[in-house]
């Protein structure tokens, strides 16, 4: 009679991880083909145990792969089952860590738990692996050359600062920027293993690590050395855009190497300013935007991290803890710096007006410019209402939004990737002949509402519009000079030259360029008529072309200063001016009629709407050109403080 084999059966925790307990597996000798095998063991944080921990992008999450674990069957994504055969084929028997599987995943109470300890368990593992994914034809190629970066240029010292150098790899001893071997480098750096959220904590909180590429073994200071240099040294980043096209590609690498150089100094950053620098990474789960950061940061509560809670009442518990921590020590800039992180739509789950979405990057807080109060002992705060998620400060309401420009061309830029090298280019593409001439009549249009101001002069208004436009700051955040308002000037000319070229017939208004609005005195705009100098091209044959591109090459160039400093300020921001004169840059929510606020001690003016008769929603921080850093206080603009409730 014929044995009827048992059926497989499937894996399962058999037992909860009390207190600091974890859990470890060991991979069994193997080759090839054959299965993978396991061991999973528990034990706790505060044994004398080594281990290693694998960092690695879950990918696709459908668990494809099998592995037999403690002699039964699981499944495990196709990411993870590359590392853990790679490993085994090396013949490694070390006791591993690696969270698809040492967690019981289905388990809430578990996860949560295990989660909160995931910070000591990279920081306790002897080395934690980065699994950037399996060999690829380049990448000894693309190594190479990071050893030669390395061995050239060492890894740059971020305690002194960006240092930023206009020096091309030639100057080096490294291949030009045409060379294929700098694709190779992108190839690497651009791995799905940069994209993710949780590889940053994973990295900042590990004694040693060493990235894998299938077998190749990838040192951290190659790492350090690529990214850091190609921040540190303009004259390689054509190499990126060769490569890549888009140096906000780049971006994740350069932030995670960036990171863990401050924090190989001993250096933390507050939660808040966490999230905001990481917000472009990814993750699955938009929760663990928030508890990939709590167990690096310097003030995270890891009972915020919690599975259990819904996406909405994590933000809320983040802002909360930040108010308590406020209330409790009289931290000022906490709270308020918190505020600055207001941002408009599309903001998660209905949350209330003060809470800031911080999943989402995409404008530069004011407190990164300016400081949010004056001092630690100057803010005055009410309460934070829990219960109805009212927060009310004290505060006075100074101004309001009059005019407020709602057009903004100018977060077109950015979108195309590289400047045209030629007239040839330009011609052949429309979208930066509409973009240049829209954010020409942008500029007219913004500079005749500075000019219609009650009392202004056209020289005083001439300076404090273009100081208005890059905050009076320059890229190092010192006040705008003389060189600013050249490189301004600049910029201007070259973005007219550029209209200029175009093959648009030339405008047919009977004002061109000249915008009021309405019930404001007529003014001259900055360029004189927008459309006057638009002509057909001049002809290719007669030189005129080549003398006038390279007119405009120099223009932009000169102009570059003012440009990177003003699309840094005007992202997802809108220029507006008030009744009392005043001009600047506000979130770009805002409307005509929006209250300008200056809460108990911040130094920095927000708008608010109201909603009732009792309520105010917070739209946003703002700067305005005269009444930042308390000068607005200093101008006498003080008016009785009122209670201000934000819902």
């Amino acid at each position: 009679m014929e044995r009827k084999s048992s059926p497989v059966k499937a894996f399962q925790y058999n037992t909860s991880l009390p207190g600091r307990c974890f859990r470890l597996l060991t991979l069994n000798l193997g080759h090839g083909d054959e299965d993978i095998c396991c061991t999973l063991k528990q034990t706790t944080l505060d044994s004398e145990i080594e281990f290693e921990a694998i960092s690695y992008t879950w990918g696709d999450t459908t668990p494809t792969r099998r592995l037999w674990c403690n002699g039964k069957i699981s499944a495990i994504t196709r990411s993870l089952y590359s590392v853990l055969w790679q490993l085994r084929e090396e013949g490694q028997q070390f006791s591993l860590w690696a969270d698809a599987i040492c967690i019981n995943q289905s388990d809430t109470a578990e996860k949560t738990h295990q989660v909160r300890m995931m910070q000591e368990i990279y920081a306790k593992a002897k080395n934690v692996i980065i699994w950037l994914g399996k060999e690829e034809e380049t990448d000894r190629q693309g190594i190479e050359l990071m050893k030669q970066m390395y061995d050239c240029l060492g890894v740059p010292d971020v305690s002194l600062g960006r240092d930023y150098i206009n020096a091309e790899p030639e100057a080096f001893g490294l291949p030009p920027i045409i060379h294929v071997a700098w694709s190779a480098v992108f190839n690497i750096l651009l791995r799905s293993w940069f994209e993710r959220v949780w590889v940053i904590q994973e990295i900042l909180s590990a004694q040693s690590y060493t990235a894998r590429c299938g077998a190749l073994v990838l040192q951290p200071e190659l790492l350090q050395a690529a990214t850091l240099n190609f921040e540190k040294y303009s004259g390689f980043r054509p190499a990126i855009l060769l490569a890549i096209q888009d140096l906000r590609d780049f971006k994740n690498a350069s932030v995670i190497c960036g990171l863990k150089a401050v924090s190989n100094l001993g250096g933390k950053l507050n939660l808040r300013d966490l999230l905001y620098i990481t917000g472009i990474f990814k993750s699955t789960d938009p929760r663990d935007r928030v508890f990939a950061m709590i167990g690096i940061s310097a003030d995270g509560d890891s009972n915020i991290i919690d599975y259990g809670a819904s996406h909405r009442d994590v933000l809320l518990q983040v802002a909360k803890q930040e108010w308590r921590s406020l209330a409790s020590s009289n931290n000022a800039p906490s709270g308020l710096g918190n505020l600055t992180f207001i941002r408009d739509t599309p903001r998660a789950e209905n949350l209330p007006s003060w809470v800031p979405d911080l999943g989402i990057r995409n404008f530069n807080p004011l407190h990164f410019y300016f400081a949010p109060v004056r001092s630690e002992n100057d803010a005055n705060f009410e309460k934070v209402d829990l219960l109805d998620e009212v927060l009310t400060i004290r505060g006075q309401l100074i101004d309001s939004a009059q005019v407020v420009v709602t057009d903004r061309p100018y977060e077109e830029l950015p979108k195309q990737k590289t400047m045209p090298q030629n007239f040839d280019e330009f011609i052949n593409n429309k979208d930066w002949q509409c973009i240049s001439k829209s954010i020409l009549d942008w500029e007219s249009k913004c500079y005749c509402l500075a000019q219609s101001r009650e009392n202004s002069t056209v020289e005083a208004s001439a300076e404090e519009f273009w100081r208005t436009l890059v905050f009076n700051l320059t890229a190092h955040k010192e006040i705008a000079s003389t060189e600013m308002h050249q490189s301004y000037e600049a910029w201007k000319e070259g973005t007219k030259l550029l209209v200029s070229l175009s093959v648009d017939k030339p405008s047919t208004s009977s004002e061109p360029g000249v915008w009021s609005p309405p019930g404001m005195r007529n003014t001259p705009d900055s360029f004189g008529p927008v459309h006057t100098s638009m002509t057909l091209p001049p002809d290719p044959n007669s030189g005129k072309v080549e003398m006038l591109w390279e007119r405009i090459s120099r223009m932009c160039t000169a102009g570059g200063d003012f440009e990177s400093c003003f699309l840094n300020c005007a992202f997802n921001r809108c220029f507006f001016i008030t009744p009392a004169g005043y001009m600047g840059w506000a979130p770009k929510d805002a409307q005509q009629g929006d209250q300008v606020c200056l809460f108990s001690g911040s130094d920095i003016p927000y708008l608010i709407r109201p909603r009732n008769s009792q309520a105010f929603q917070l739209i946003g921080a703002c700067y305005i050109h005269g009444l930042m850093n308390g000068k607005a206080r200093e101008l006498g603009l003080n008016k009785k403080e009122q209670s201000i409730s934000l819902i």
